[in-house]
């Protein structure tokens, strides 16, 4: 597959505006903020490769062409163009459309607003009263060359996403033909620990693709490489609406079939080892509380586990809700970033209850159901692990539910059965 080089800027990240930050990995290339007309004849034949405005006037537009900017992207900013969550594109009413199935809001007031924008949207709105965002370019974009190279479109449209997540930020874009089909979606990391985690996407998913039985549930990979530092991950859509809140005999298919495709015995010393180093790295930065948490998990384990196997396979990393949609009664999963190969089989099953519980469980307490449950002490070492996660991700919301959940663990309030299917 070609590689297509994208023009880095020089400027460290950490001057930018997220917006800036956004369009720079877009265009491919420094982007210059434009105001109005007069700012354009300050450009001269050195003049950036591309140029954003928050303006999107006609006669502006014209300005900037004449300049020699020919290829032009018109945005519509959500909520607003301080604070971009989402842009999605204004060129096509269908686009536009299509471009909301990327956004999946969890608060209610901007479920409301998306509900909204599809509403008016439906009956002729076209974007006017509402911030916009210009970007042009004097050729076609790096990522517009890597579109028509690989889907053959010729005049892609696209919507940009950024993460919530900081430390591990990325740009999403959404493709599209102009009458709204969805092509793909791309990732574009921010961070340095975005871009190792788009890369193990990558490298799990061109994995699973030699299991026939997982294919139907998983996106295709149709492009992933370096291009001039940075790293561009492009994969098929997935077809569906998002999966059920809570936990269902879809789920557990699809959990059974990852485990047919790839199961192991792996000595229960090693899972604990392993938490326990990345475990060690972290708990200085929690506190003596979370030190004595994290010991008490560790020796008990080690007592419990001692000369036992954990049946490990492929987990998914984040099996939650907003990952999974359904198609036809089957489920599908996309967001590979923090998969494994070999981890205790039952973790994806306790990730999938505690974030729906930390997301739409309100005060319900959490319980797992028992044809579900594995040993108390996988489920221990699940939330020590899930934690340097959540650290990593800056999530202090997520690092204590699982200090609460811990806590209940040790006070025996959870009810738990064994599964001999799991400890072996």
């Amino acid at each position: 597959m070609p590689v297509f080089e994208l023009r880095a800027d020089s400027q460290p990240f950490g001057t930018e505006s997220l917006l800036t930050r956004a369009l720079r990995l877009f265009a491919g290339s420094a982007v210059c903020p434009i105001r109005d007309e007069k700012d354009l004849t300050h450009l001269d034949n050195d003049a950036p490769a591309a140029v954003f405005s928050s303006s999107s006037s006609t006669k502006l537009k014209e300005a900037i062409r004449k300049k020699g900017y020919l290829q032009q992207h018109t945005f519509l900013a959500v909520p607003s163009r301080r604070a971009p969550r989402w842009l999605v594109p204004i060129q096509s009413r269908y686009a536009l459309l299509a471009a909301t199935q990327m956004y999946e809001p969890h608060k209610w007031i901007m479920r409301l607003l998306k509900q909204s924008l599809i509403g008016v949207t439906k009956i002729g709105w076209t974007g006017w009263c509402c911030p916009h965002i210009l970007v042009a370019t004097k050729d076609m974009t790096a990522l517009e060359q890597l579109v028509e190279a690989v889907t053959s479109e010729p005049a892609p449209l696209f919507a940009l996403s950024v993460g919530r997540q900081a430390a591990v930020r990325k740009l999403t874009i959404q493709v599209m033909r102009p009458n709204g089909e969805t092509l793909g979606y791309m990732k574009l990391p921010l961070t340095k620990a975005a871009t190792e985690r788009v890369r193990n996407e990558a490298r799990v998913l061109e994995r699973l693709w030699n299991f026939a039985s997982l294919r139907p549930h998983i996106p295709r990979l149709l492009y992933a490489g370096d291009c001039n530092g940075t790293y561009v991950l492009f994969q098929r859509s997935l077809q569906g609406t998002r999966g059920p809140t809570t936990f269902t005999e879809m789920h557990r298919s699809f959990l059974e079939k990852m485990r047919a495709a790839h199961t192991i015995k792996v000595p229960g010393q090693n899972i604990i080892e392993a938490v326990a180093t990345k475990w060690e790295a972290v708990a200085p930065v929690l506190g003596a509380e979370w030190e004595h948490l994290g010991q008490e998990v560790l020796r008990r384990a080690n007592r419990e586990l001692e000369g036992k196997t954990l049946r490990c396979g492929v987990m998914h990393g984040d099996f939650a809700p907003w990952n999974t949609r359904v198609w036809e009664e089957r489920m599908l999963l996309f967001d590979w970033e923090s998969s494994s190969w070999e981890a205790p089989i039952s973790w994806d099953t306790f990730h999938f209850h505690v974030q729906a519980l930390y997301s739409f469980g309100g005060n319900r307490a959490f319980q797992m159901p028992k044809r579900e449950m594995n040993d108390e002490i996988s489920f221990m070492l699940y939330l020590l692990n899930a934690v340097v996660q959540y650290l990593a991700e800056e999530n202090q919301l997520a690092v204590s539910l699982c200090k609460t959940l811990l806590i209940r663990t040790f006070q025996g309030k959870q009810a738990w059965m064994s599964d001999p299917a799991v400890v072996a």
